[in-house]
């Protein structure tokens, strides 16, 4: 009977977390619930799968041959109305991407060998986040809340926030981001099972998952800060979190080296976007008062920047950002939707921190995500799709937070059934706005 009840007791779980898969499966798909296969010429990252397929490193379009006639391909005004692929890196008369391939070793070439045929980047990114989802809901089931159910929590860290906003219309920049996302939230797995149980099996899942983040995404090396205070607490597994690290840095090195000459170029570079990329730092903050305040205008936006409400449905869209063009991109504005407004509890779950006695897991995930909105905030160019780097962390170190500073509160003899009923209505918040708020992205998927 116990058994029994047990089972029972994990029925609200799997079906918030089936909720939460068939929410991203429905926005993903545009509401259709279908990721028809086709071919290679429907994606960049199927155009590289097809490339790798080939034999090659490049994608598999080919470029216009006036491009290399020309005196600068890189500049916007010289390319005129030549059809080239916008933002993918033009070298040597080869499109590459300035985006990692690690994408597309782990699921658009298996796919593409299996089917036949090449899966689209809205299926792509949806599966990305669908792991991502479920890794962290692992990880915060490992903490056995106590405060508020299981399932709240799930269908918090699922949709209460902007991810399904971003899978709707998703293209290689999602897919990338999705994918960082995933190995991510595997590396705050790995980190919370290294402090439980210090092994060789989990320091090397930290490296590993660590640096394929980093590999897919290059500004998550910030959390190498994390990973060593971690490591020099247990200085016999520094070798083992190090030696995987360093193979993923040498393989992108030599995939670098081999597209473009130079182990540290990713493509940026040679990018064929507005303005000509050579020698610009795009992430900076020591180059003047401009960029001193770009960071502090990228914190802004991530954090405090509010969307907007309406009369009629969906009730809800985000604004776009407003950038300095003096230090950003001067490209057109994009949506930005902040932390505070849509998640709030995340802010709450930094707060909490001073209740924790000790460093918990909670908070190195908490710190682990705001030195990568830092990170961001000191970039050009601000955009939602953007926030999935630091979310998932944000996110459960948030959950495993709150949950630690309520039980410290209770044990202190504080009544702590107001600030339960309080983060759960926070948490409904937070579900309610990220369900909506995908249907603010056209009447195209309105219909």
């Amino acid at each position: 009977m116990r058994a029994v009840r047990e089972r029972l007791r994990e029925i609200p779980s799997a079906l918030a977390i089936a909720a939460v898969l068939i929410a991203y499966a429905f926005y993903g798909s545009h509401g259709t619930f279908r990721f028809p296969l086709g071919p290679w010429g429907q994606s960049y990252y199927a155009s590289l799968a097809e490339g790798f397929l080939r034999g090659q490193l490049s994608m598999a379009h080919e470029p216009p041959p006036e491009l290399a006639q020309l005196r600068d391909p890189y500049d916007f005004d010289a390319r005129g109305d030549l059809p080239v692929l916008w933002d993918a890196s033009w070298f040597e008369g080869k499109y590459y991407l300035y985006f990692s391939p690690v994408p597309v070793v782990l699921f658009f070439v298996p796919l593409r060998l299996v089917a036949g045929a090449s899966p689209s980047d809205d299926l792509a990114a949806t599966f990305f986040a669908a792991l991502a989802f479920l890794i962290l809901v692992a990880l915060v089931r490992r903490a056995r809340p106590a405060h508020l159910p299981l399932w709240l929590w799930i269908v918090f860290i699922g949709v209460g926030n902007v991810i399904p906003y971003v899978l709707v219309g998703s293209m290689f920049y999602q897919v990338a981001i999705a994918c960082a996302m995933m190995f991510t939230a595997a590396w705050a797995y790995s980190l919370i099972r290294f402090r439980e149980v210090p092994t060789t099996r989990w320091a090397i899942a930290m490296g590993t998952f660590l640096g394929l983040a980093i590999a897919t995404r290059p500004n998550l090396a910030v959390l190498l800060i994390v990973q060593l205070v971690v490591v020099l607490r247990h200085r016999n597994a520094i070798l083992k979190v190090a030696a995987p690290l360093f193979l993923i840095a040498c393989a992108l090195a030599a995939y670098n080296y081999a597209r473009f000459r130079s182990p540290a170029e990713f493509g940026v570079s040679y990018q064929l976007t507005r303005l000509p990329m050579r020698g610009r730092s795009v992430c900076s903050i020591c180059c003047g008062t401009n960029e001193a305040l770009r960071l502090v205008n990228g914190v802004t936006h991530y954090v405090f920047w509010p969307p907007v409400f309406y009369g009629r449905f969906p009730f809800i869209a985000v604004q776009k950002h407003r950038l300095d063009p003096e230090a950003s991109y001067p490209g057109g504005p994009e949506p930005i939707a902040g932390i505070a407004p849509i998640t709030p509890l995340v802010l709450i779950g930094t707060i909490a921190l001073a209740l924790q006695r000790g460093t918990k897991g909670g908070s190195l995930l908490i710190l682990s995500g705001w030195l990568v909105l830092l990170g961001l905030s000191s970039c050009w160019w601000i955009t939602a799709r953007y926030t999935l780097d630091f979310l998932g962390l944000l996110i459960a170190g948030a959950i495993l937070s709150i949950e630690s500073a309520l039980t410290f509160l209770g044990e202190s003899g504080v009544n702590v059934r107001p600030l339960r009923y309080a983060c759960a209505l926070l948490a409904i918040w937070s579900i309610a706005v990220g369900l909506l708020l995908p249907f603010s992205r056209g009447s195209e998927f309105l219909r």
